[in-house]
């Protein structure tokens, strides 16, 4: 988490830190309140964010203290579209500058766009990000053969909570935020992984193939 700690999810829904100087267990808490396994953990530790798939198909949210040894750990936000659905579902964060969207297929289709960064495509969805000028997304595979990027810059971004700048598409009880679909894939897609520094996204799926999706240019 922070060069000195890691967390780990159990079957249990139990999420806890760990220091690795001592190896003892510094910070718990519980992963909703059904106790279903936690599949993957994402750490966006630049800016104190986690996010955690559960088999309960919600991916949550948490922004982590300062002091994650002393610090309480809160819940910004609860995502729902996705299906878990008791598969090893894996999720990744970015922070970065917003664009038009990831590039996508329309249902209707046969494959997807498979695109490279400096590729094009007159098919943009909405755009990314919040008003201060970043962005904060949330990808994550799924058991319906689809990836989902949800949007939540107006969440973790404390000058845009009151406003936010893209279209809902998909809500989870209380939350706001967009969501974009990426469909193509013709199995369970287990993974899905941001570049570290450039909003470039790879699918990894049961269907024996990893999809590159870049966003909008035009």
């Amino acid at each position: 988490i922070d060069g000195s700690c890691l967390a780990s999810g159990d079957s249990k829904g139990r999420i806890r830190v760990w220091s690795l100087r001592t190896g003892r267990c510094v910070q718990e808490w519980r992963c909703g309140s059904e106790n279903r396994p936690v599949s993957y953990l994402s750490v966006l530790p630049s800016h104190g964010y986690m996010a955690s798939n559960c088999f309960d198909d919600i991916l949550r949210i948490y922004q982590l203290p300062q002091n994650i040894r002393t610090g309480e750990v809160k819940v910004v936000c609860s995502l729902e579209g996705h299906k878990n659905a008791n598969w090893p579902i894996k999720s990744s964060m970015f922070h970065g500058t917003p664009t038009r969207g990831i590039s996508k297929q329309q249902h209707h289709s046969g494959d997807p766009y498979a695109v490279t960064p400096n590729s094009t495509s007159s098919k943009s969805t909405k755009d990314f990000g919040s008003s201060s000028g970043t962005c904060t997304l949330v990808a994550t595979g799924s058991a319906d053969f689809n990836a989902y990027v949800y949007d939540v810059s107006s969440m973790t971004d404390s000058k845009a909570r009151t406003k936010s700048s893209f279209t809902v598409e998909r809500l989870s009880p209380g939350v706001g935020c967009g969501v974009e679909v990426l469909s193509g894939h013709r199995g369970r897609v287990y993974t899905a992984e941001f570049h570290p520094k450039q909003l470039l996204l790879a699918t990894g799926s049961e269907d024996a193939t990893i999809r590159l999706w870049s966003p909008d240019q035009a």
